[in-house]
């Protein structure tokens, strides 16, 4: 027991005895929870670290896209001069059909077949396809076309004399819709053409159906072979879709790289064009590097096992305490996210087996002069970029719910959560004004198609729509390109469209994201007049620093004393353990306090002394006990009975006074002794 005396020496003198239990409870809770947040920080940071080390050189992007941005050039950017026009065009130039054959014989063989070397030395055999010195095609160029059947579209009868041929319509790269599989003849009536299919050689993955052509990698055999499907119309009315593709081989990289250039011909002749350069690393586990990946790989899966073996428990838990399986989702909104990353993990690691095991790489026959599979045909890497654009789209998506899990985790300090914090408070006005907005977006939307759609790409489609309000709302309205399309619709579309989207509805949003950090700031300032004062202003570095600090405790004896005493306090969890059956006490005596904690727990005078002032509960002298307004409130209640009880007493005395006339002299002494003023 410490005495009155004692109690002084540790005690403030503007301090009372009395101690408030409840801030003690209060901020030990949200001492803990910043603890457990800014553990799994760490855990995060670190595991982060390693994930997006391991999958920049899965992805090997930089390589990757040095290859693609030689082979752009090459492909793209090669002008040839027009035979008739004699002007300079280039792939994105193509709009007739002899614009189509002119490009591949002046622009593009040209530059990726070559006989000769720079110094006019003959190119060998076994330099066939080498592209800017580094590069090689490995075998042939590969030419596709799909085709829609004559006689299927809708065509009045009555026009039927005037133009006897009607082709429908074919979708996704001409793989649905009216798709003609039929073989058709060249105009030299003796090559036949026919509807092939191309296996893809991964199970799961569809084949590749068309029309197929291949062009040797000899640039005279090449330059003859497309004189002849020209000259046979291999290109015709029925072509809907033709895609070109080759693959080349960088040692230096050690990378496959796959150019496919796509060409679509609608029904109304309008030709339009898209370039890809897709890369596949030729082996995966190859180098030492290599296998420095795959240690990162594997250390990843062994942390995600921990990850959802530890959520599962919390799943068990929350469930055994709330009665239903769902708890877990709706606990907290984290752990919804929680779920999806999971989930998409699962996905990522299963395409990321399917990609190790792939058969297309493992089964090819490398010779002198090319390179191909083992049965003699067409490498195609088509099913292998195709999985791993799904795995680092899922792997992208794993960042995303990276960000959202770091915001969360910023909530171990007050300074940092400012952006949650604000979206918290903004949220609700933020959802109902999302509604507006959408609606106001599909209204613009569908008025750009209904006056701009015929004539302006931007507006031609629903799709491409979407983007094009998308970028007039930040600010790339182009009213002359508008007027150009429709002069009359222009301005019926333009001016309505800057004031309500851009002047009203950007500054509207703006305003209730200032409500919401207004709203943000006025919470904090309330918290600074509560328990949680001391929180609020504590620095990010200081709490980081002190708890490095703690996590080193086998070195704690060889830092300073003051250091020493600090990092050796009660744990939050031993305090709220001590203070559990009286957490809602704002004030109880310090001896009281002292006598059921010494009873029930053996915790000594000076250590609850220590935790009283360390979480500042001493409860300042002339302060009545307060429980929020409701006991304020009660004891001014009880103030202004005071003078009323005197009154009552005063005249209760007077009678007593008035039918005791023998003991008048007493009760007037008695009546002296009262003070006239209730606020004496």
């Amino acid at each position: 027991m410490v005495s009155q005396l004692e109690l002084e020496q540790y005690v403030d003198p503007s301090r009372s005895s009395n101690v408030n239990v409840e801030k003690i409870c209060q901020v030990a809770k949200i001492k803990l929870k910043h603890a457990e947040l800014a553990n799994g920080l760490i855990r995060f940071v670190f595991f982060s670290a390693v994930y997006m080390t391991v999958v920049y050189y899965q992805r090997n992007s930089e390589m990757a896209s040095d290859i693609d941005g030689m082979l752009r050039k090459i492909v793209l950017e090669t002008q040839y001069r027009d035979p008739w026009s004699f002007e300079q065009k280039t792939f994105q130039d193509i709009s007739t059909v002899d614009e189509f054959w002119d490009w591949h014989l002046y622009a593009l063989l040209p530059k990726i077949l070559k006989d000769d070397y720079y110094n006019g030395d003959p190119v060998p055999t076994s330099d066939y396809g080498t592209i800017h010195m580094y590069s090689r095609i490995i075998n042939e160029i590969r030419l596709i076309q799909r085709r829609a059947k004559n006689g299927t579209c809708d065509a009045l009868p009555y026009l039927s004399n005037f133009s006897s041929e009607c082709y429908g319509s074919t979708y996704f790269d001409g793989t649905w819709g009216n798709v003609d599989t039929e073989l058709f003849i060249g105009r030299d009536q003796k090559s036949i053409y026919v509807y092939e299919s191309f296996p893809s050689g991964s199970p799961g993955i569809p084949s590749t159906n068309g029309y197929f052509q291949y062009l040797p990698k000899n640039y005279t055999e090449a330059v003859a072979k497309l004189r002849e499907l020209r000259s046979n119309e291999w290109i015709n009315e029925g072509t809907q879709f033709y895609s070109l593709d080759f693959t080349v081989y960088n040692s230096n990289s050690r990378l496959f790289a796959t150019v496919l250039l796509k060409v679509w011909i609608s029904n109304t002749g309008n030709f339009k064009m898209a370039y890809q350069c897709s890369t596949v690393p030729s082996a995966l586990y190859e180098a030492w590097q290599d296998y420095i990946r795959m240690a990162g790989e594997i250390l990843v899966v062994i942390f995600w096992f921990f990850f959802v073996k530890r959520e599962i428990e919390r799943v068990g838990e929350l469930a055994e305490g709330y009665g239903y399986l769902s708890a877990y989702l709706f606990h907290n909104s984290i752990n919804a996210i929680k779920v999806l990353q999971v989930l998409d993990f699962f996905a990522c690691f299963v395409l990321w087996i399917v990609i190790i095991t792939d058969p297309v790489r493992n089964n090819l026959v490398i010779n002198t002069n090319d390179v191909r599979p083992l049965n003699g045909k067409f490498v195609d890497f088509s099913s292998l970029h195709l999985k791993l654009k799904l795995y680092f789209i899922c792997t992208s998506v794993q960042f995303a719910f990276f960000m959202f899990r770091l915001l969360y985790y910023f909530n171990m300090n007050y300074t940092l959560s400012k952006l949650t914090a604000t979206f918290t408070k903004m949220k609700n006005g933020f959802i109902l004004f999302s509604i507006v907005l959408l609606l106001l977006y599909i209204g613009f939307l569908l008025m750009g198609m209904l006056i701009f759609g015929d004539k302006f790409e931007g507006f031609s489609s629903f799709s491409l729509g979407l983007i094009t309000v998308f970028e007039y709302m930040t600010g790339s309205t182009n009213y002359e390109e508008l007027a150009q399309v429709s002069d009359a619709g222009a301005p019926i579309f333009f001016y309505p469209f800057v004031f309500i989207m851009v002047i009203v509805i950007l500054n509207i949003t703006i305003a209730i994201i200032m409500d919401g950090y207004a709203a943000m700031c006025e919470s904090r300032k309330e918290m600074e007049k509560s328990v949680f004062k001391d929180l609020v202003g504590y620095s990010v570095f200081e709490q980081m620093y002190w708890g490095f600090l703690r996590r080193i405790f086998y070195i704690r004896s060889i830092l300073p004393q003051d250091f020493q005493k600090r990092l050796n306090r009660v744990s939050k969890l031993r305090i709220l353990q001590i203070f559990r059956s009286l957490e809602d006490r704002t004030c109880i005596d310090f001896y009281e306090l002292e006598a059921l904690v010494a009873m029930n727990h053996n915790v000594s005078s000076m250590t609850l002394i220590e935790v009283i002032n360390e979480y500042d509960a001493w409860i300042p002298k002339n302060q009545p006990d307060k429980r929020g307004g409701a006991l304020e409130a009660a004891q001014e209640d009880k103030m202004d009975a005071v003078p009323q009880a005197l009154q009552s007493l005063r005249e209760m005395l007077r009678e007593i006074a008035n039918a005791n006339q023998d003991l008048q002299g007493r009760v007037e002494a008695l009546l002296r002794r009262v003070p006239a003023d209730p606020y004496y």
